[in-house]
């Protein structure tokens, strides 16, 4: 039975409705048992701590994301918060606090991945999702994310001076990316087919609970009108397009050419050439035009004696050795692509407030064009070799149809019982119709956000470059403007005595925030 009190009234209104009761106890008990659902989106909550960053404020950055991570212990926003704190962790030089956040990332991960396939907690997420936003599931992790986290681990184990353990890492990021392409295709496929056919089976039956089991105009399809004009909307329109055009620069099967370029990088340190042909052929093969990467693959290839292919017959092999003795550069340049929220609201007469909250894609701009590193004897320009931007848009393009299934759904949900609600008020008095009215509309505006959760501080590209490493362990690094030549920012680098071998990150996500992150190797 609901009841509806009005402050100040002298009548208590009692209604009693079974449809109703059972429907608003699934919807309490799905928000009770989800992991999070959010009325402020995460993209708006990082605002503070995103500015931090660019502008190199780490301590302020990471208190806020210890304070975001703390209040979002145990709940579907956990993972999240892990894998932006231990991102901060690694750019400012904490390597063995980034390595245990991002450990309890990986735990999370595969609890997420061996989590039954129906669970209490699962149905519980999936009841707020409906009742509320998609907040309300919990982050599992892009697939892009589950192949750098792996990534991110190597480099800062490396930075903590354990060598064995990064190679350890590197090798499992190679069995991950092999196995991630199939594992989520599987997975976006089954999406699009159980999301489609179930959650719309739910929404058909409420829609006949509302309708009392008859079609009318109002019920059968709460506020159609909505759903219409987002499939018309012409800023809807462009945004998906220039999405879909960024994403044609990605490489297929969520392939990351990092982290085959590193997986190639580890094989070498351990002098496997065999292992390494695989990487660098993979690499190559998605990336035929990249003139670097060419260079790698012939080198390798007469490295392992295997014929060389006549269309790379007039590329030269590196004179240095790949595996010791130099200086591996990683350019991470700019601020990744983020997710933020658009949306598209109307009111109507029987409904109030209606609309849809969705999350697109959002570019920045690149601070700097390239790397260039001079020895005195030598140098070097680094190259694309990782468009993140591109690699973002693929998997959200792929992710769409399932998206924008479970956004209708929820949709129409929250339609559905607003709309019986509101006939159930309809016999009361003025002012209850009137509270009932605008409180279901409240609802649906403060729960009209969207789900705008990624791991956001990802540089917008990863480029690469190698030279051998300086006699005088002494590298003049130079970042450059777009155009490829204007030098905008530079420093030295000092490599230590004993230093044989090493990488240099140069992370930039601004022209207010670069440095030349040192993770040294110590040849036999």
């Amino acid at each position: 039975m609901i009841r509806i009190w009005i402050i100040g009234a002298k009548k208590r209104i009692v209604y009693s409705n079974r449809p109703i009761r059972k429907i608003a106890g699934c919807c309490l008990a799905g928000i009770c048992l989800s992991g999070c659902s959010s009325i402020w989106d995460a993209h708006t909550q990082k605002d503070g701590m995103v500015e931090d960053y660019l502008d190199g404020r780490f301590d302020s950055g990471i208190r806020r994301a210890e304070k975001k991570l703390e209040s979002a212990r145990g709940s579907g926003d956990e993972l999240m918060w892990l894998l932006e704190l231990g991102s901060l962790y690694f750019y400012n030089r904490r390597y063995p606090e980034s390595i245990a956040i991002w450990q309890q990332a990986d735990a999370l991960v595969e609890e997420y991945d061996n989590r039954a396939v129906v669970s209490v907690r699962d149905v519980g997420a999936e009841a707020g999702a409906m009742a509320t936003n998609l907040n309300a599931l919990p982050y599992r992790g892009f697939g892009h994310d589950r192949i750098m986290l792996p990534i991110f681990k190597a480099l800062a184990q490396l930075g903590s001076g354990d060598e064995e353990l990064m190679l350890v890492n590197l090798r499992r990021m190679r069995s991950f990316q092999d196995r991630i392409a199939e594992r989520y295709a599987s997975e976006i496929a089954k999406e699009k087919a159980q999301v489609a056919m179930e959650n719309l089976t739910a929404v058909r039956k409420l829609g006949e609970l509302a309708a009392g089991g008859k079609k009318n105009e109002k019920s059968s399809e709460p506020g159609g009108e909505p759903l219409a004009a987002l499939q018309e909307n012409a800023d809807f329109k462009e945004r998906l397009a220039a999405i879909e055009l960024q994403a044609r620069n990605a490489y297929g099967n969520f392939l990351n050419p990092l982290a085959i370029f590193l997986s190639g990088l580890g094989y070498l340190r351990e002098n496997d050439w065999e292992n390494a042909y695989i990487d660098f052929k993979r690499l190559y093969e998605a990336m035929p035009d990249n003139e670097l990467i060419r260079k790698y693959f012939v080198t390798v290839l007469r490295q392992t004696r295997r014929p060389v292919p006549a269309v790379l017959a007039s590329v030269e092999p590196f004179r240095m050795a790949l595996d010791r003795s130099s200086v591996y550069l990683i350019f991470a340049n700019g601020r990744g692509a983020a997710f933020t929220e658009k949306k598209y609201e109307i009111t109507v007469p029987y409904l109030g407030y209606t609309g849809i909250a969705f999350p697109v894609c959002e570019y920045y701009p690149r601070p700097f064009g390239k790397v260039a590193a001079l020895t005195g004897s030598d140098w070097t320009e680094t190259v694309p070799v990782a468009d993140m931007d591109a690699i973002v848009s693929q998997e959200y393009t792929e992710r769409l149809p399932a998206m924008i299934t479970r956004l209708v759904v929820n949709y129409l949900v929250k339609e559905t019982a607003s709309l019986l609600i509101s006939q159930s008020a309809s016999t009361a008095d003025e002012a209850v119709r009137y509270l009932t009215y605008f409180g279901t509309g409240i609802y649906k505006y403060l729960f009209n956000t969207a789900d705008t959760r990624s791991w956001e501080l990802l540089p917008g590209e990863f480029q690469i470059g190698q030279l051998p490493m300086p006699s005088d362990h002494r590298l003049e690094v130079q970042l450059l403007a777009p155009d490829g030549r204007t030098v905008l920012r530079q420093t030295t680098v000092n490599f230590g005595e004993q230093c044989r071998s090493a990488i240099v990150y140069v992370n930039a996500p601004s022209q207010k925030n670069w440095d030349c992150l040192v993770l040294e190797f110590y040849d036999q």
